[in-house]
C-alpha cells in the first residue's frame, strides 16, 4: 500500500480508534479524503461508503451536502451518478422541491432542465417526465418561460 494512503488511514483512525484499517483498505485515496473530512465535520459515512457503494464524485456531492449544512440524506441514492446528485443538491441549496427530478431515471441534463424550470418560477409539469428527451425539454421550458 501506497504510504500516502497509509498516511489517510492513520488519520482516520485518529478520529475513531475502532476503525478497522482493513476495511478502509478498499477505498482509493480519493475516497479517504472524502471520508476524512466528513469524520471531521463528525458525520461518519464509512459504513454506506464500504464495498464500493459510492463513487469519488458521489461521495464528493455529499460531501459538499454536509459542508453546506444541507440535509444530505436526499444524496445518498448510489443509482444516480455526481452529475445527477449535484443537480439535487443545488435544489437544495436554493429551496425547490426537487422531488420533480429526484428520479435516478432523468439523466443530469433532464434533471437539470426541470431545476432550471423551477428555479425560474415555471409550472414543470409538461415536461418532468423522464421519457422527454432533453431536447424536447429545452423547447417546452423555453417556450413557458417565454409565456
Amino acid at each position: 500500500m501506497e504510504i500516502k494512503k497509509k498516511r489517510l488511514i492513520e488519520d482516520i483512525k485518529l478520529f475513531n480508534e475502532d476503525i478497522d484499517a482493513k476495511k478502509l483498505e478498499v477505498f482509493d485515496i480519493d475516497q479517504l479524503k472524502v471520508i476524512e473530512e466528513m469524520l471531521m465535520f463528525g458525520v461518519d459515512m464509512i459504513d454506506f461508503f464500504s464495498v464500493n457503494l459510492y463513487t469519488p464524485d458521489q461521495m464528493s456531492e455529499i460531501l459538499d451536502a454536509v459542508r453546506l449544512g444541507l440535509d444530505y440524506d436526499v444524496l445518498l441514492n448510489q443509482n444516480m451518478n455526481g452529475l445527477q446528485l449535484r443537480i439535487l443538491k443545488y435544489g437544495l441549496q436554493m429551496g425547490i422541491d426537487i422531488s420533480k427530478y429526484n428520479d435516478y431515471r432523468f439523466d443530469w441534463d433532464q434533471m437539470y432542465q426541470i431545476y432550471y424550470g423551477l428555479v425560474s418560477g415555471i409550472d414543470v409539469s409538461s415536461y418532468a417526465d423522464y421519457n422527454i428527451p432533453v431536447l424536447d425539454m429545452i423547447k417546452i421550458r423555453k417556450q413557458l418561460m417565454a409565456a
